[in-house]
C-alpha cells in the first residue's frame, strides 16, 4: 500500500502555529474559488521534489518557512522536509533528527523507497536514454492540471514545453516499446563509437569537401560536365586542357560559335520534324491496321458467295498494298534516330556553352586561374587516403540513425491493445452517463491511445463503398467526455506501470486539479465520473487527490478536506 500521510506547513511568522493536513487513500479538497485548493497541490508538489518552482514568489504560499510530509510504501517510510530557501532534509524514523542533503540525494532517497531498492529498470533506461531517472521524471503521469483538462491531443497536462515533451516521449517509448529498448541501446552505443571514429577524420572530410566544391564550381563556370566519379571528372578536365589555348583570332572563334549555333538550331528543327513524323506514322499505322482487319473480314464474306468472289482479288491487292505501306513505315526507328540527334545536339550545345563563357565572361588569365584551382584541388584530393573509410563510417552513422528512428516507432501492439482494452472497460462502467451511452450507441466504439504523440481518440465502425466495415475517427465535442477519457487514461497508465514496471520509482498518486470545471455544462454527469475515478484508483492502490467546488456529499467523496477558510494560515 502507498500513501502520502500528511503535509505540515511551518511558518516564519510569529504567532502562527504549524498547519497539518492529513490525507487518506482518496482526498477530496473542497472550497470555493480563490481559497487555496490549487495552492495546496502546489505545496504538496513542492515537498515531493518539484524543482522549477519558487515557493516564495507564489501568491498564497507566503510566510511558509518549510513543508514537511510523511510517505509510506508497504513496510517502509520516509519523512521529508523542504524549506523556502531550497534546503532539503529527510529521515527514516520519526524520532530521528532530519539530515540535510542536496536535491539530488533528496530525490534519490524518495526514489529508493518507491522502487524498493530495485534498480534493474533504471539501469536499462540509463543505457537506453543516457539519463538517470528519479521519482520526479514520472510526475508527468501523476498530475493533471486544471488548465489543460479535456485536451486529447496530448493528454498529459504537464508536457507543455520541448524539454517535457522530449522526456515524455522517452518515457512512453521505454514503456510501450520495451521489447526494442535493449536493441536501441546497443545501436545507440554503436552510433557513439562510429561518431567518435568519424571525429578522427572530420578535418580530412572538411578539406575533401572543400576541394570537391572548388572543382564543381569551376567545372560549372568552365562549362564542363559534373560527375559522381572523380576519375570521370579528371578525364574530362584533361581533355579540356588539351583543347584550351589562347586564340587571338576572335573572328574564327565567333565564326565557330555562329556555325555551332546554326547547327544546333538545325538539329532542333530536325528533331521536331522527326517527332511529328513519328506521331503521324503511329496514327497512320494504327488506321491501316484497322483497315486491314476490316478488309480481311470483307474477304471472308466475299469468299462465301459466288456472286462476290470476283471482288476477292481486288481486296487481296488492297491488303497487300496496306502491308507494304506498313513495312515501309516501320523501316525507320524514329525513337533511336531522335535519340542519336539529341546526343549530337547536346555535344554541340556544350561546345556553344564553353565558347560563350570564354567570349562573354572569362579572359585568358581568369581561365588559367580556374584551371590552376582545379589542378590543385585534384592534387589535394589524391593526398586524402581515408576517404573510402570515411564514406563507410558516414554510411554506418546514417544507417544507425535511421534504424534507431524506426525502432523508436515500433511500439508494442500487445501493450497498446491492453491499454485500449483497460480504458474501454473502465468507461463501460459509466452506464448512467448520457455521453457514455451516446458513445456506445455507435457500432464498434473504441478509445484509442497513441503513445507516439500521447493522444487519445475515439473510433467507430463505418461501411465503405464496398460495404466492408472499417474504423473511422470519432471525436464528439464534449469537454466533460474528453476529460473523463483523459483521467481514465492517467489511471490506466498507472495501472500499466504497476503491473509491468512496478520497480520504477513513480509516485502511486493521481492529482486532478479542478475536476468539476469541464462539467459546467453537464453537471449531472460529474458525481458519476468522480465516483468511478475514486473506485478505480482505490482498486489500483493509487492515492487520489481531487480539488473541486462541488459539494463533497453530492459528489460522493469518501474523505474531504474543506479549506473554505483558506489553506495558508499566514496568508493575508
Amino acid at each position: 500500500m502507498f500513501k502520502i500521510e500528511y503535509i505540515v506547513l511551518n511558518y516564519d511568522k510569529q504567532g502562527v502555529d504549524p498547519t497539518k493536513y492529513d490525507f487518506e487513500s482518496s482526498t477530496y479538497i473542497f472550497g470555493k474559488n480563490t481559497v487555496g485548493k490549487t495552492v495546496m497541490l502546489k505545496a504538496l508538489d513542492y515537498v515531493l521534489g518539484k524543482s522549477d518552482f519558487d515557493i516564495t514568489k507564489y501568491d498564497g504560499l507566503e510566510h511558509i518557512e518549510s513543508v514537511e510530509s510523511k510517505i509510506i510504501y508497504d513496510n517502509a517510510v520516509i519523512f521529508i522536509k523542504r524549506t523556502n530557501d531550497n534546503k532539503y532534509y529527510y529521515k527514516l524514523d520519526e524520532d530521528d533528527g532530519y539530515q540535510i542533503v542536496d536535491d539530488k540525494d533528496y530525490k534519490y532517497h524518495i526514489s529508493n523507497l518507491l522502487s524498493k531498492g530495485d534498480t534493474s529498470f533504471l539501469k536499462i533506461f540509463k543505457s537506453y536514454a543516457n539519463e538517470d531517472l528519479t521519482c520526479r521524471a514520472f510526475s508527468i503521469f501523476n498530475f493533471a492540471d486544471e488548465n489543460r483538462l479535456g485536451d486529447l491531443s496530448n493528454i498529459f497536462t504537464r508536457a507543455t514545453n520541448s524539454e517535457h515533451l522530449i522526456r515524455l516521449k522517452k518515457l512512453l517509448t521505454f514503456i510501450f516499446n520495451f521489447s526494442n529498448v535493449e536493441q536501441i541501446s546497443k545501436l545507440t552505443e554503436e552510433l557513439k563509437i562510429a561518431e567518435k571514429e568519424f571525429e578522427k577524420y572530420r578535418d580530412e572530410r572538411i578539406n575533401y569537401n572543400l576541394c570537391l566544391n572548388n572543382i564543381n564550381q569551376n567545372f560549372l563556370y568552365l562549362g564542363l560536365s559534373l560527375s559522381d566519379e572523380i576519375s570521370d571528372m579528371k578525364n574530362s578536365f584533361e581533355s579540356y586542357k588539351k583543347t584550351y589555348s589562347r586564340n587571338k583570332n576572335n573572328n574564327k572563334t565567333y565564326g565557330d560559335l555562329s556555325y555551332l549555333i546554326k547547327a544546333s538550331h538545325s538539329l532542333s528543327e530536325e528533331i521536331k520534324y522527326l517527332r511529328n513524323l513519328q506521331i503521324q506514322v503511329t496514327k497512320l499505322s494504327s488506321r491501316n491496321d484497322r483497315a486491314r482487319k476490316l478488309l480481311s473480314a470483307f474477304k471472308e464474306i466475299a469468299e462465301q458467295d459466288e456472286i462476290y468472289k470476283k471482288y476477292v482479288d481486288s481486296i487481296n491487292l488492297i491488303i497487300s498494298k496496306n502491308i507494304n505501306d506498313n513495312d515501309v513505315l516501320s523501316v525507320v526507328n524514329y525513337s533511336q534516330t531522335i535519340k542519336e540527334i539529341e546526343n549530337k545536339k547536346q555535344g554541340i550545345d556544350l561546345k556553344i556553352n564553353q565558347l560563350s563563357r570564354g567570349l562573354d565572361k572569362l579572359d585568358f588569365e581568369e581561365t588559367l586561374k580556374r584551371i590552376g584551382v582545379i589542378e590543385e584541388s585534384f592534387r589535394q584530393i589524391d593526398t586524402f587516403k581515408n576517404i573510402e573509410k570515411i564514406n563507410q563510417v558516414e554510411y554506418r552513422i546514417k544507417f544507425l540513425n535511421q534504424k534507431i528512428k524506426e525502432l523508436n516507432r515500433l511500439f508494442d501492439d500487445n501493450l497498446v491493445a491492453e491499454f485500449n482494452f483497460e480504458i474501454l472497460e473502465m468507461y463501460k462502467k459509466l452506464t448512467a452517463t448520457k455521453f457514455q451511452c451516446d458513445d456506445f450507441n455507435h457500432p464498434g466504439f473504441e478509445i484509442q491511445f497513441k503513445p507516439l504523440n500521447s493522444s487519445l481518440s475515439g473510433l467507430k465502425n463505418r461501411n465503405d463503398k464496398k460495404d466492408e466495415t472499417i474504423k473511422e475517427i470519432y471525436e464528439p465535442g464534449s469537454l466533460a467526455r474528453h476529460t473523463t477519457w483523459q483521467i481514465l487514461a492517467y489511471l490506466v497508465l498507472l495501472k500499466v506501470l504497476v503491473k509491468h514496471f512496478n520497480s520504477l520509482p513513480f509516485y502511486r498518486i493521481l492529482v486532478v486539479d479542478g475536476l468539476n470545471q469541464p462539467f459546467d455544462l453537464e453537471p449531472e454527469s460529474y458525481p458519476q465520473v468522480f465516483q468511478l475515478i475514486q473506485e478505480e484508483a482505490k482498486a489500483l492502490g493509487i492515492q487520489l487527490f481531487v480539488t473541486s467546488t462541488i459539494d463533497p456529499n453530492s459528489a460522493g467523496a469518501e474523505y474531504c478536506i474543506n479549506i473554505s477558510k483558506g489553506f495558508n494560515e499566514a496568508h493575508k
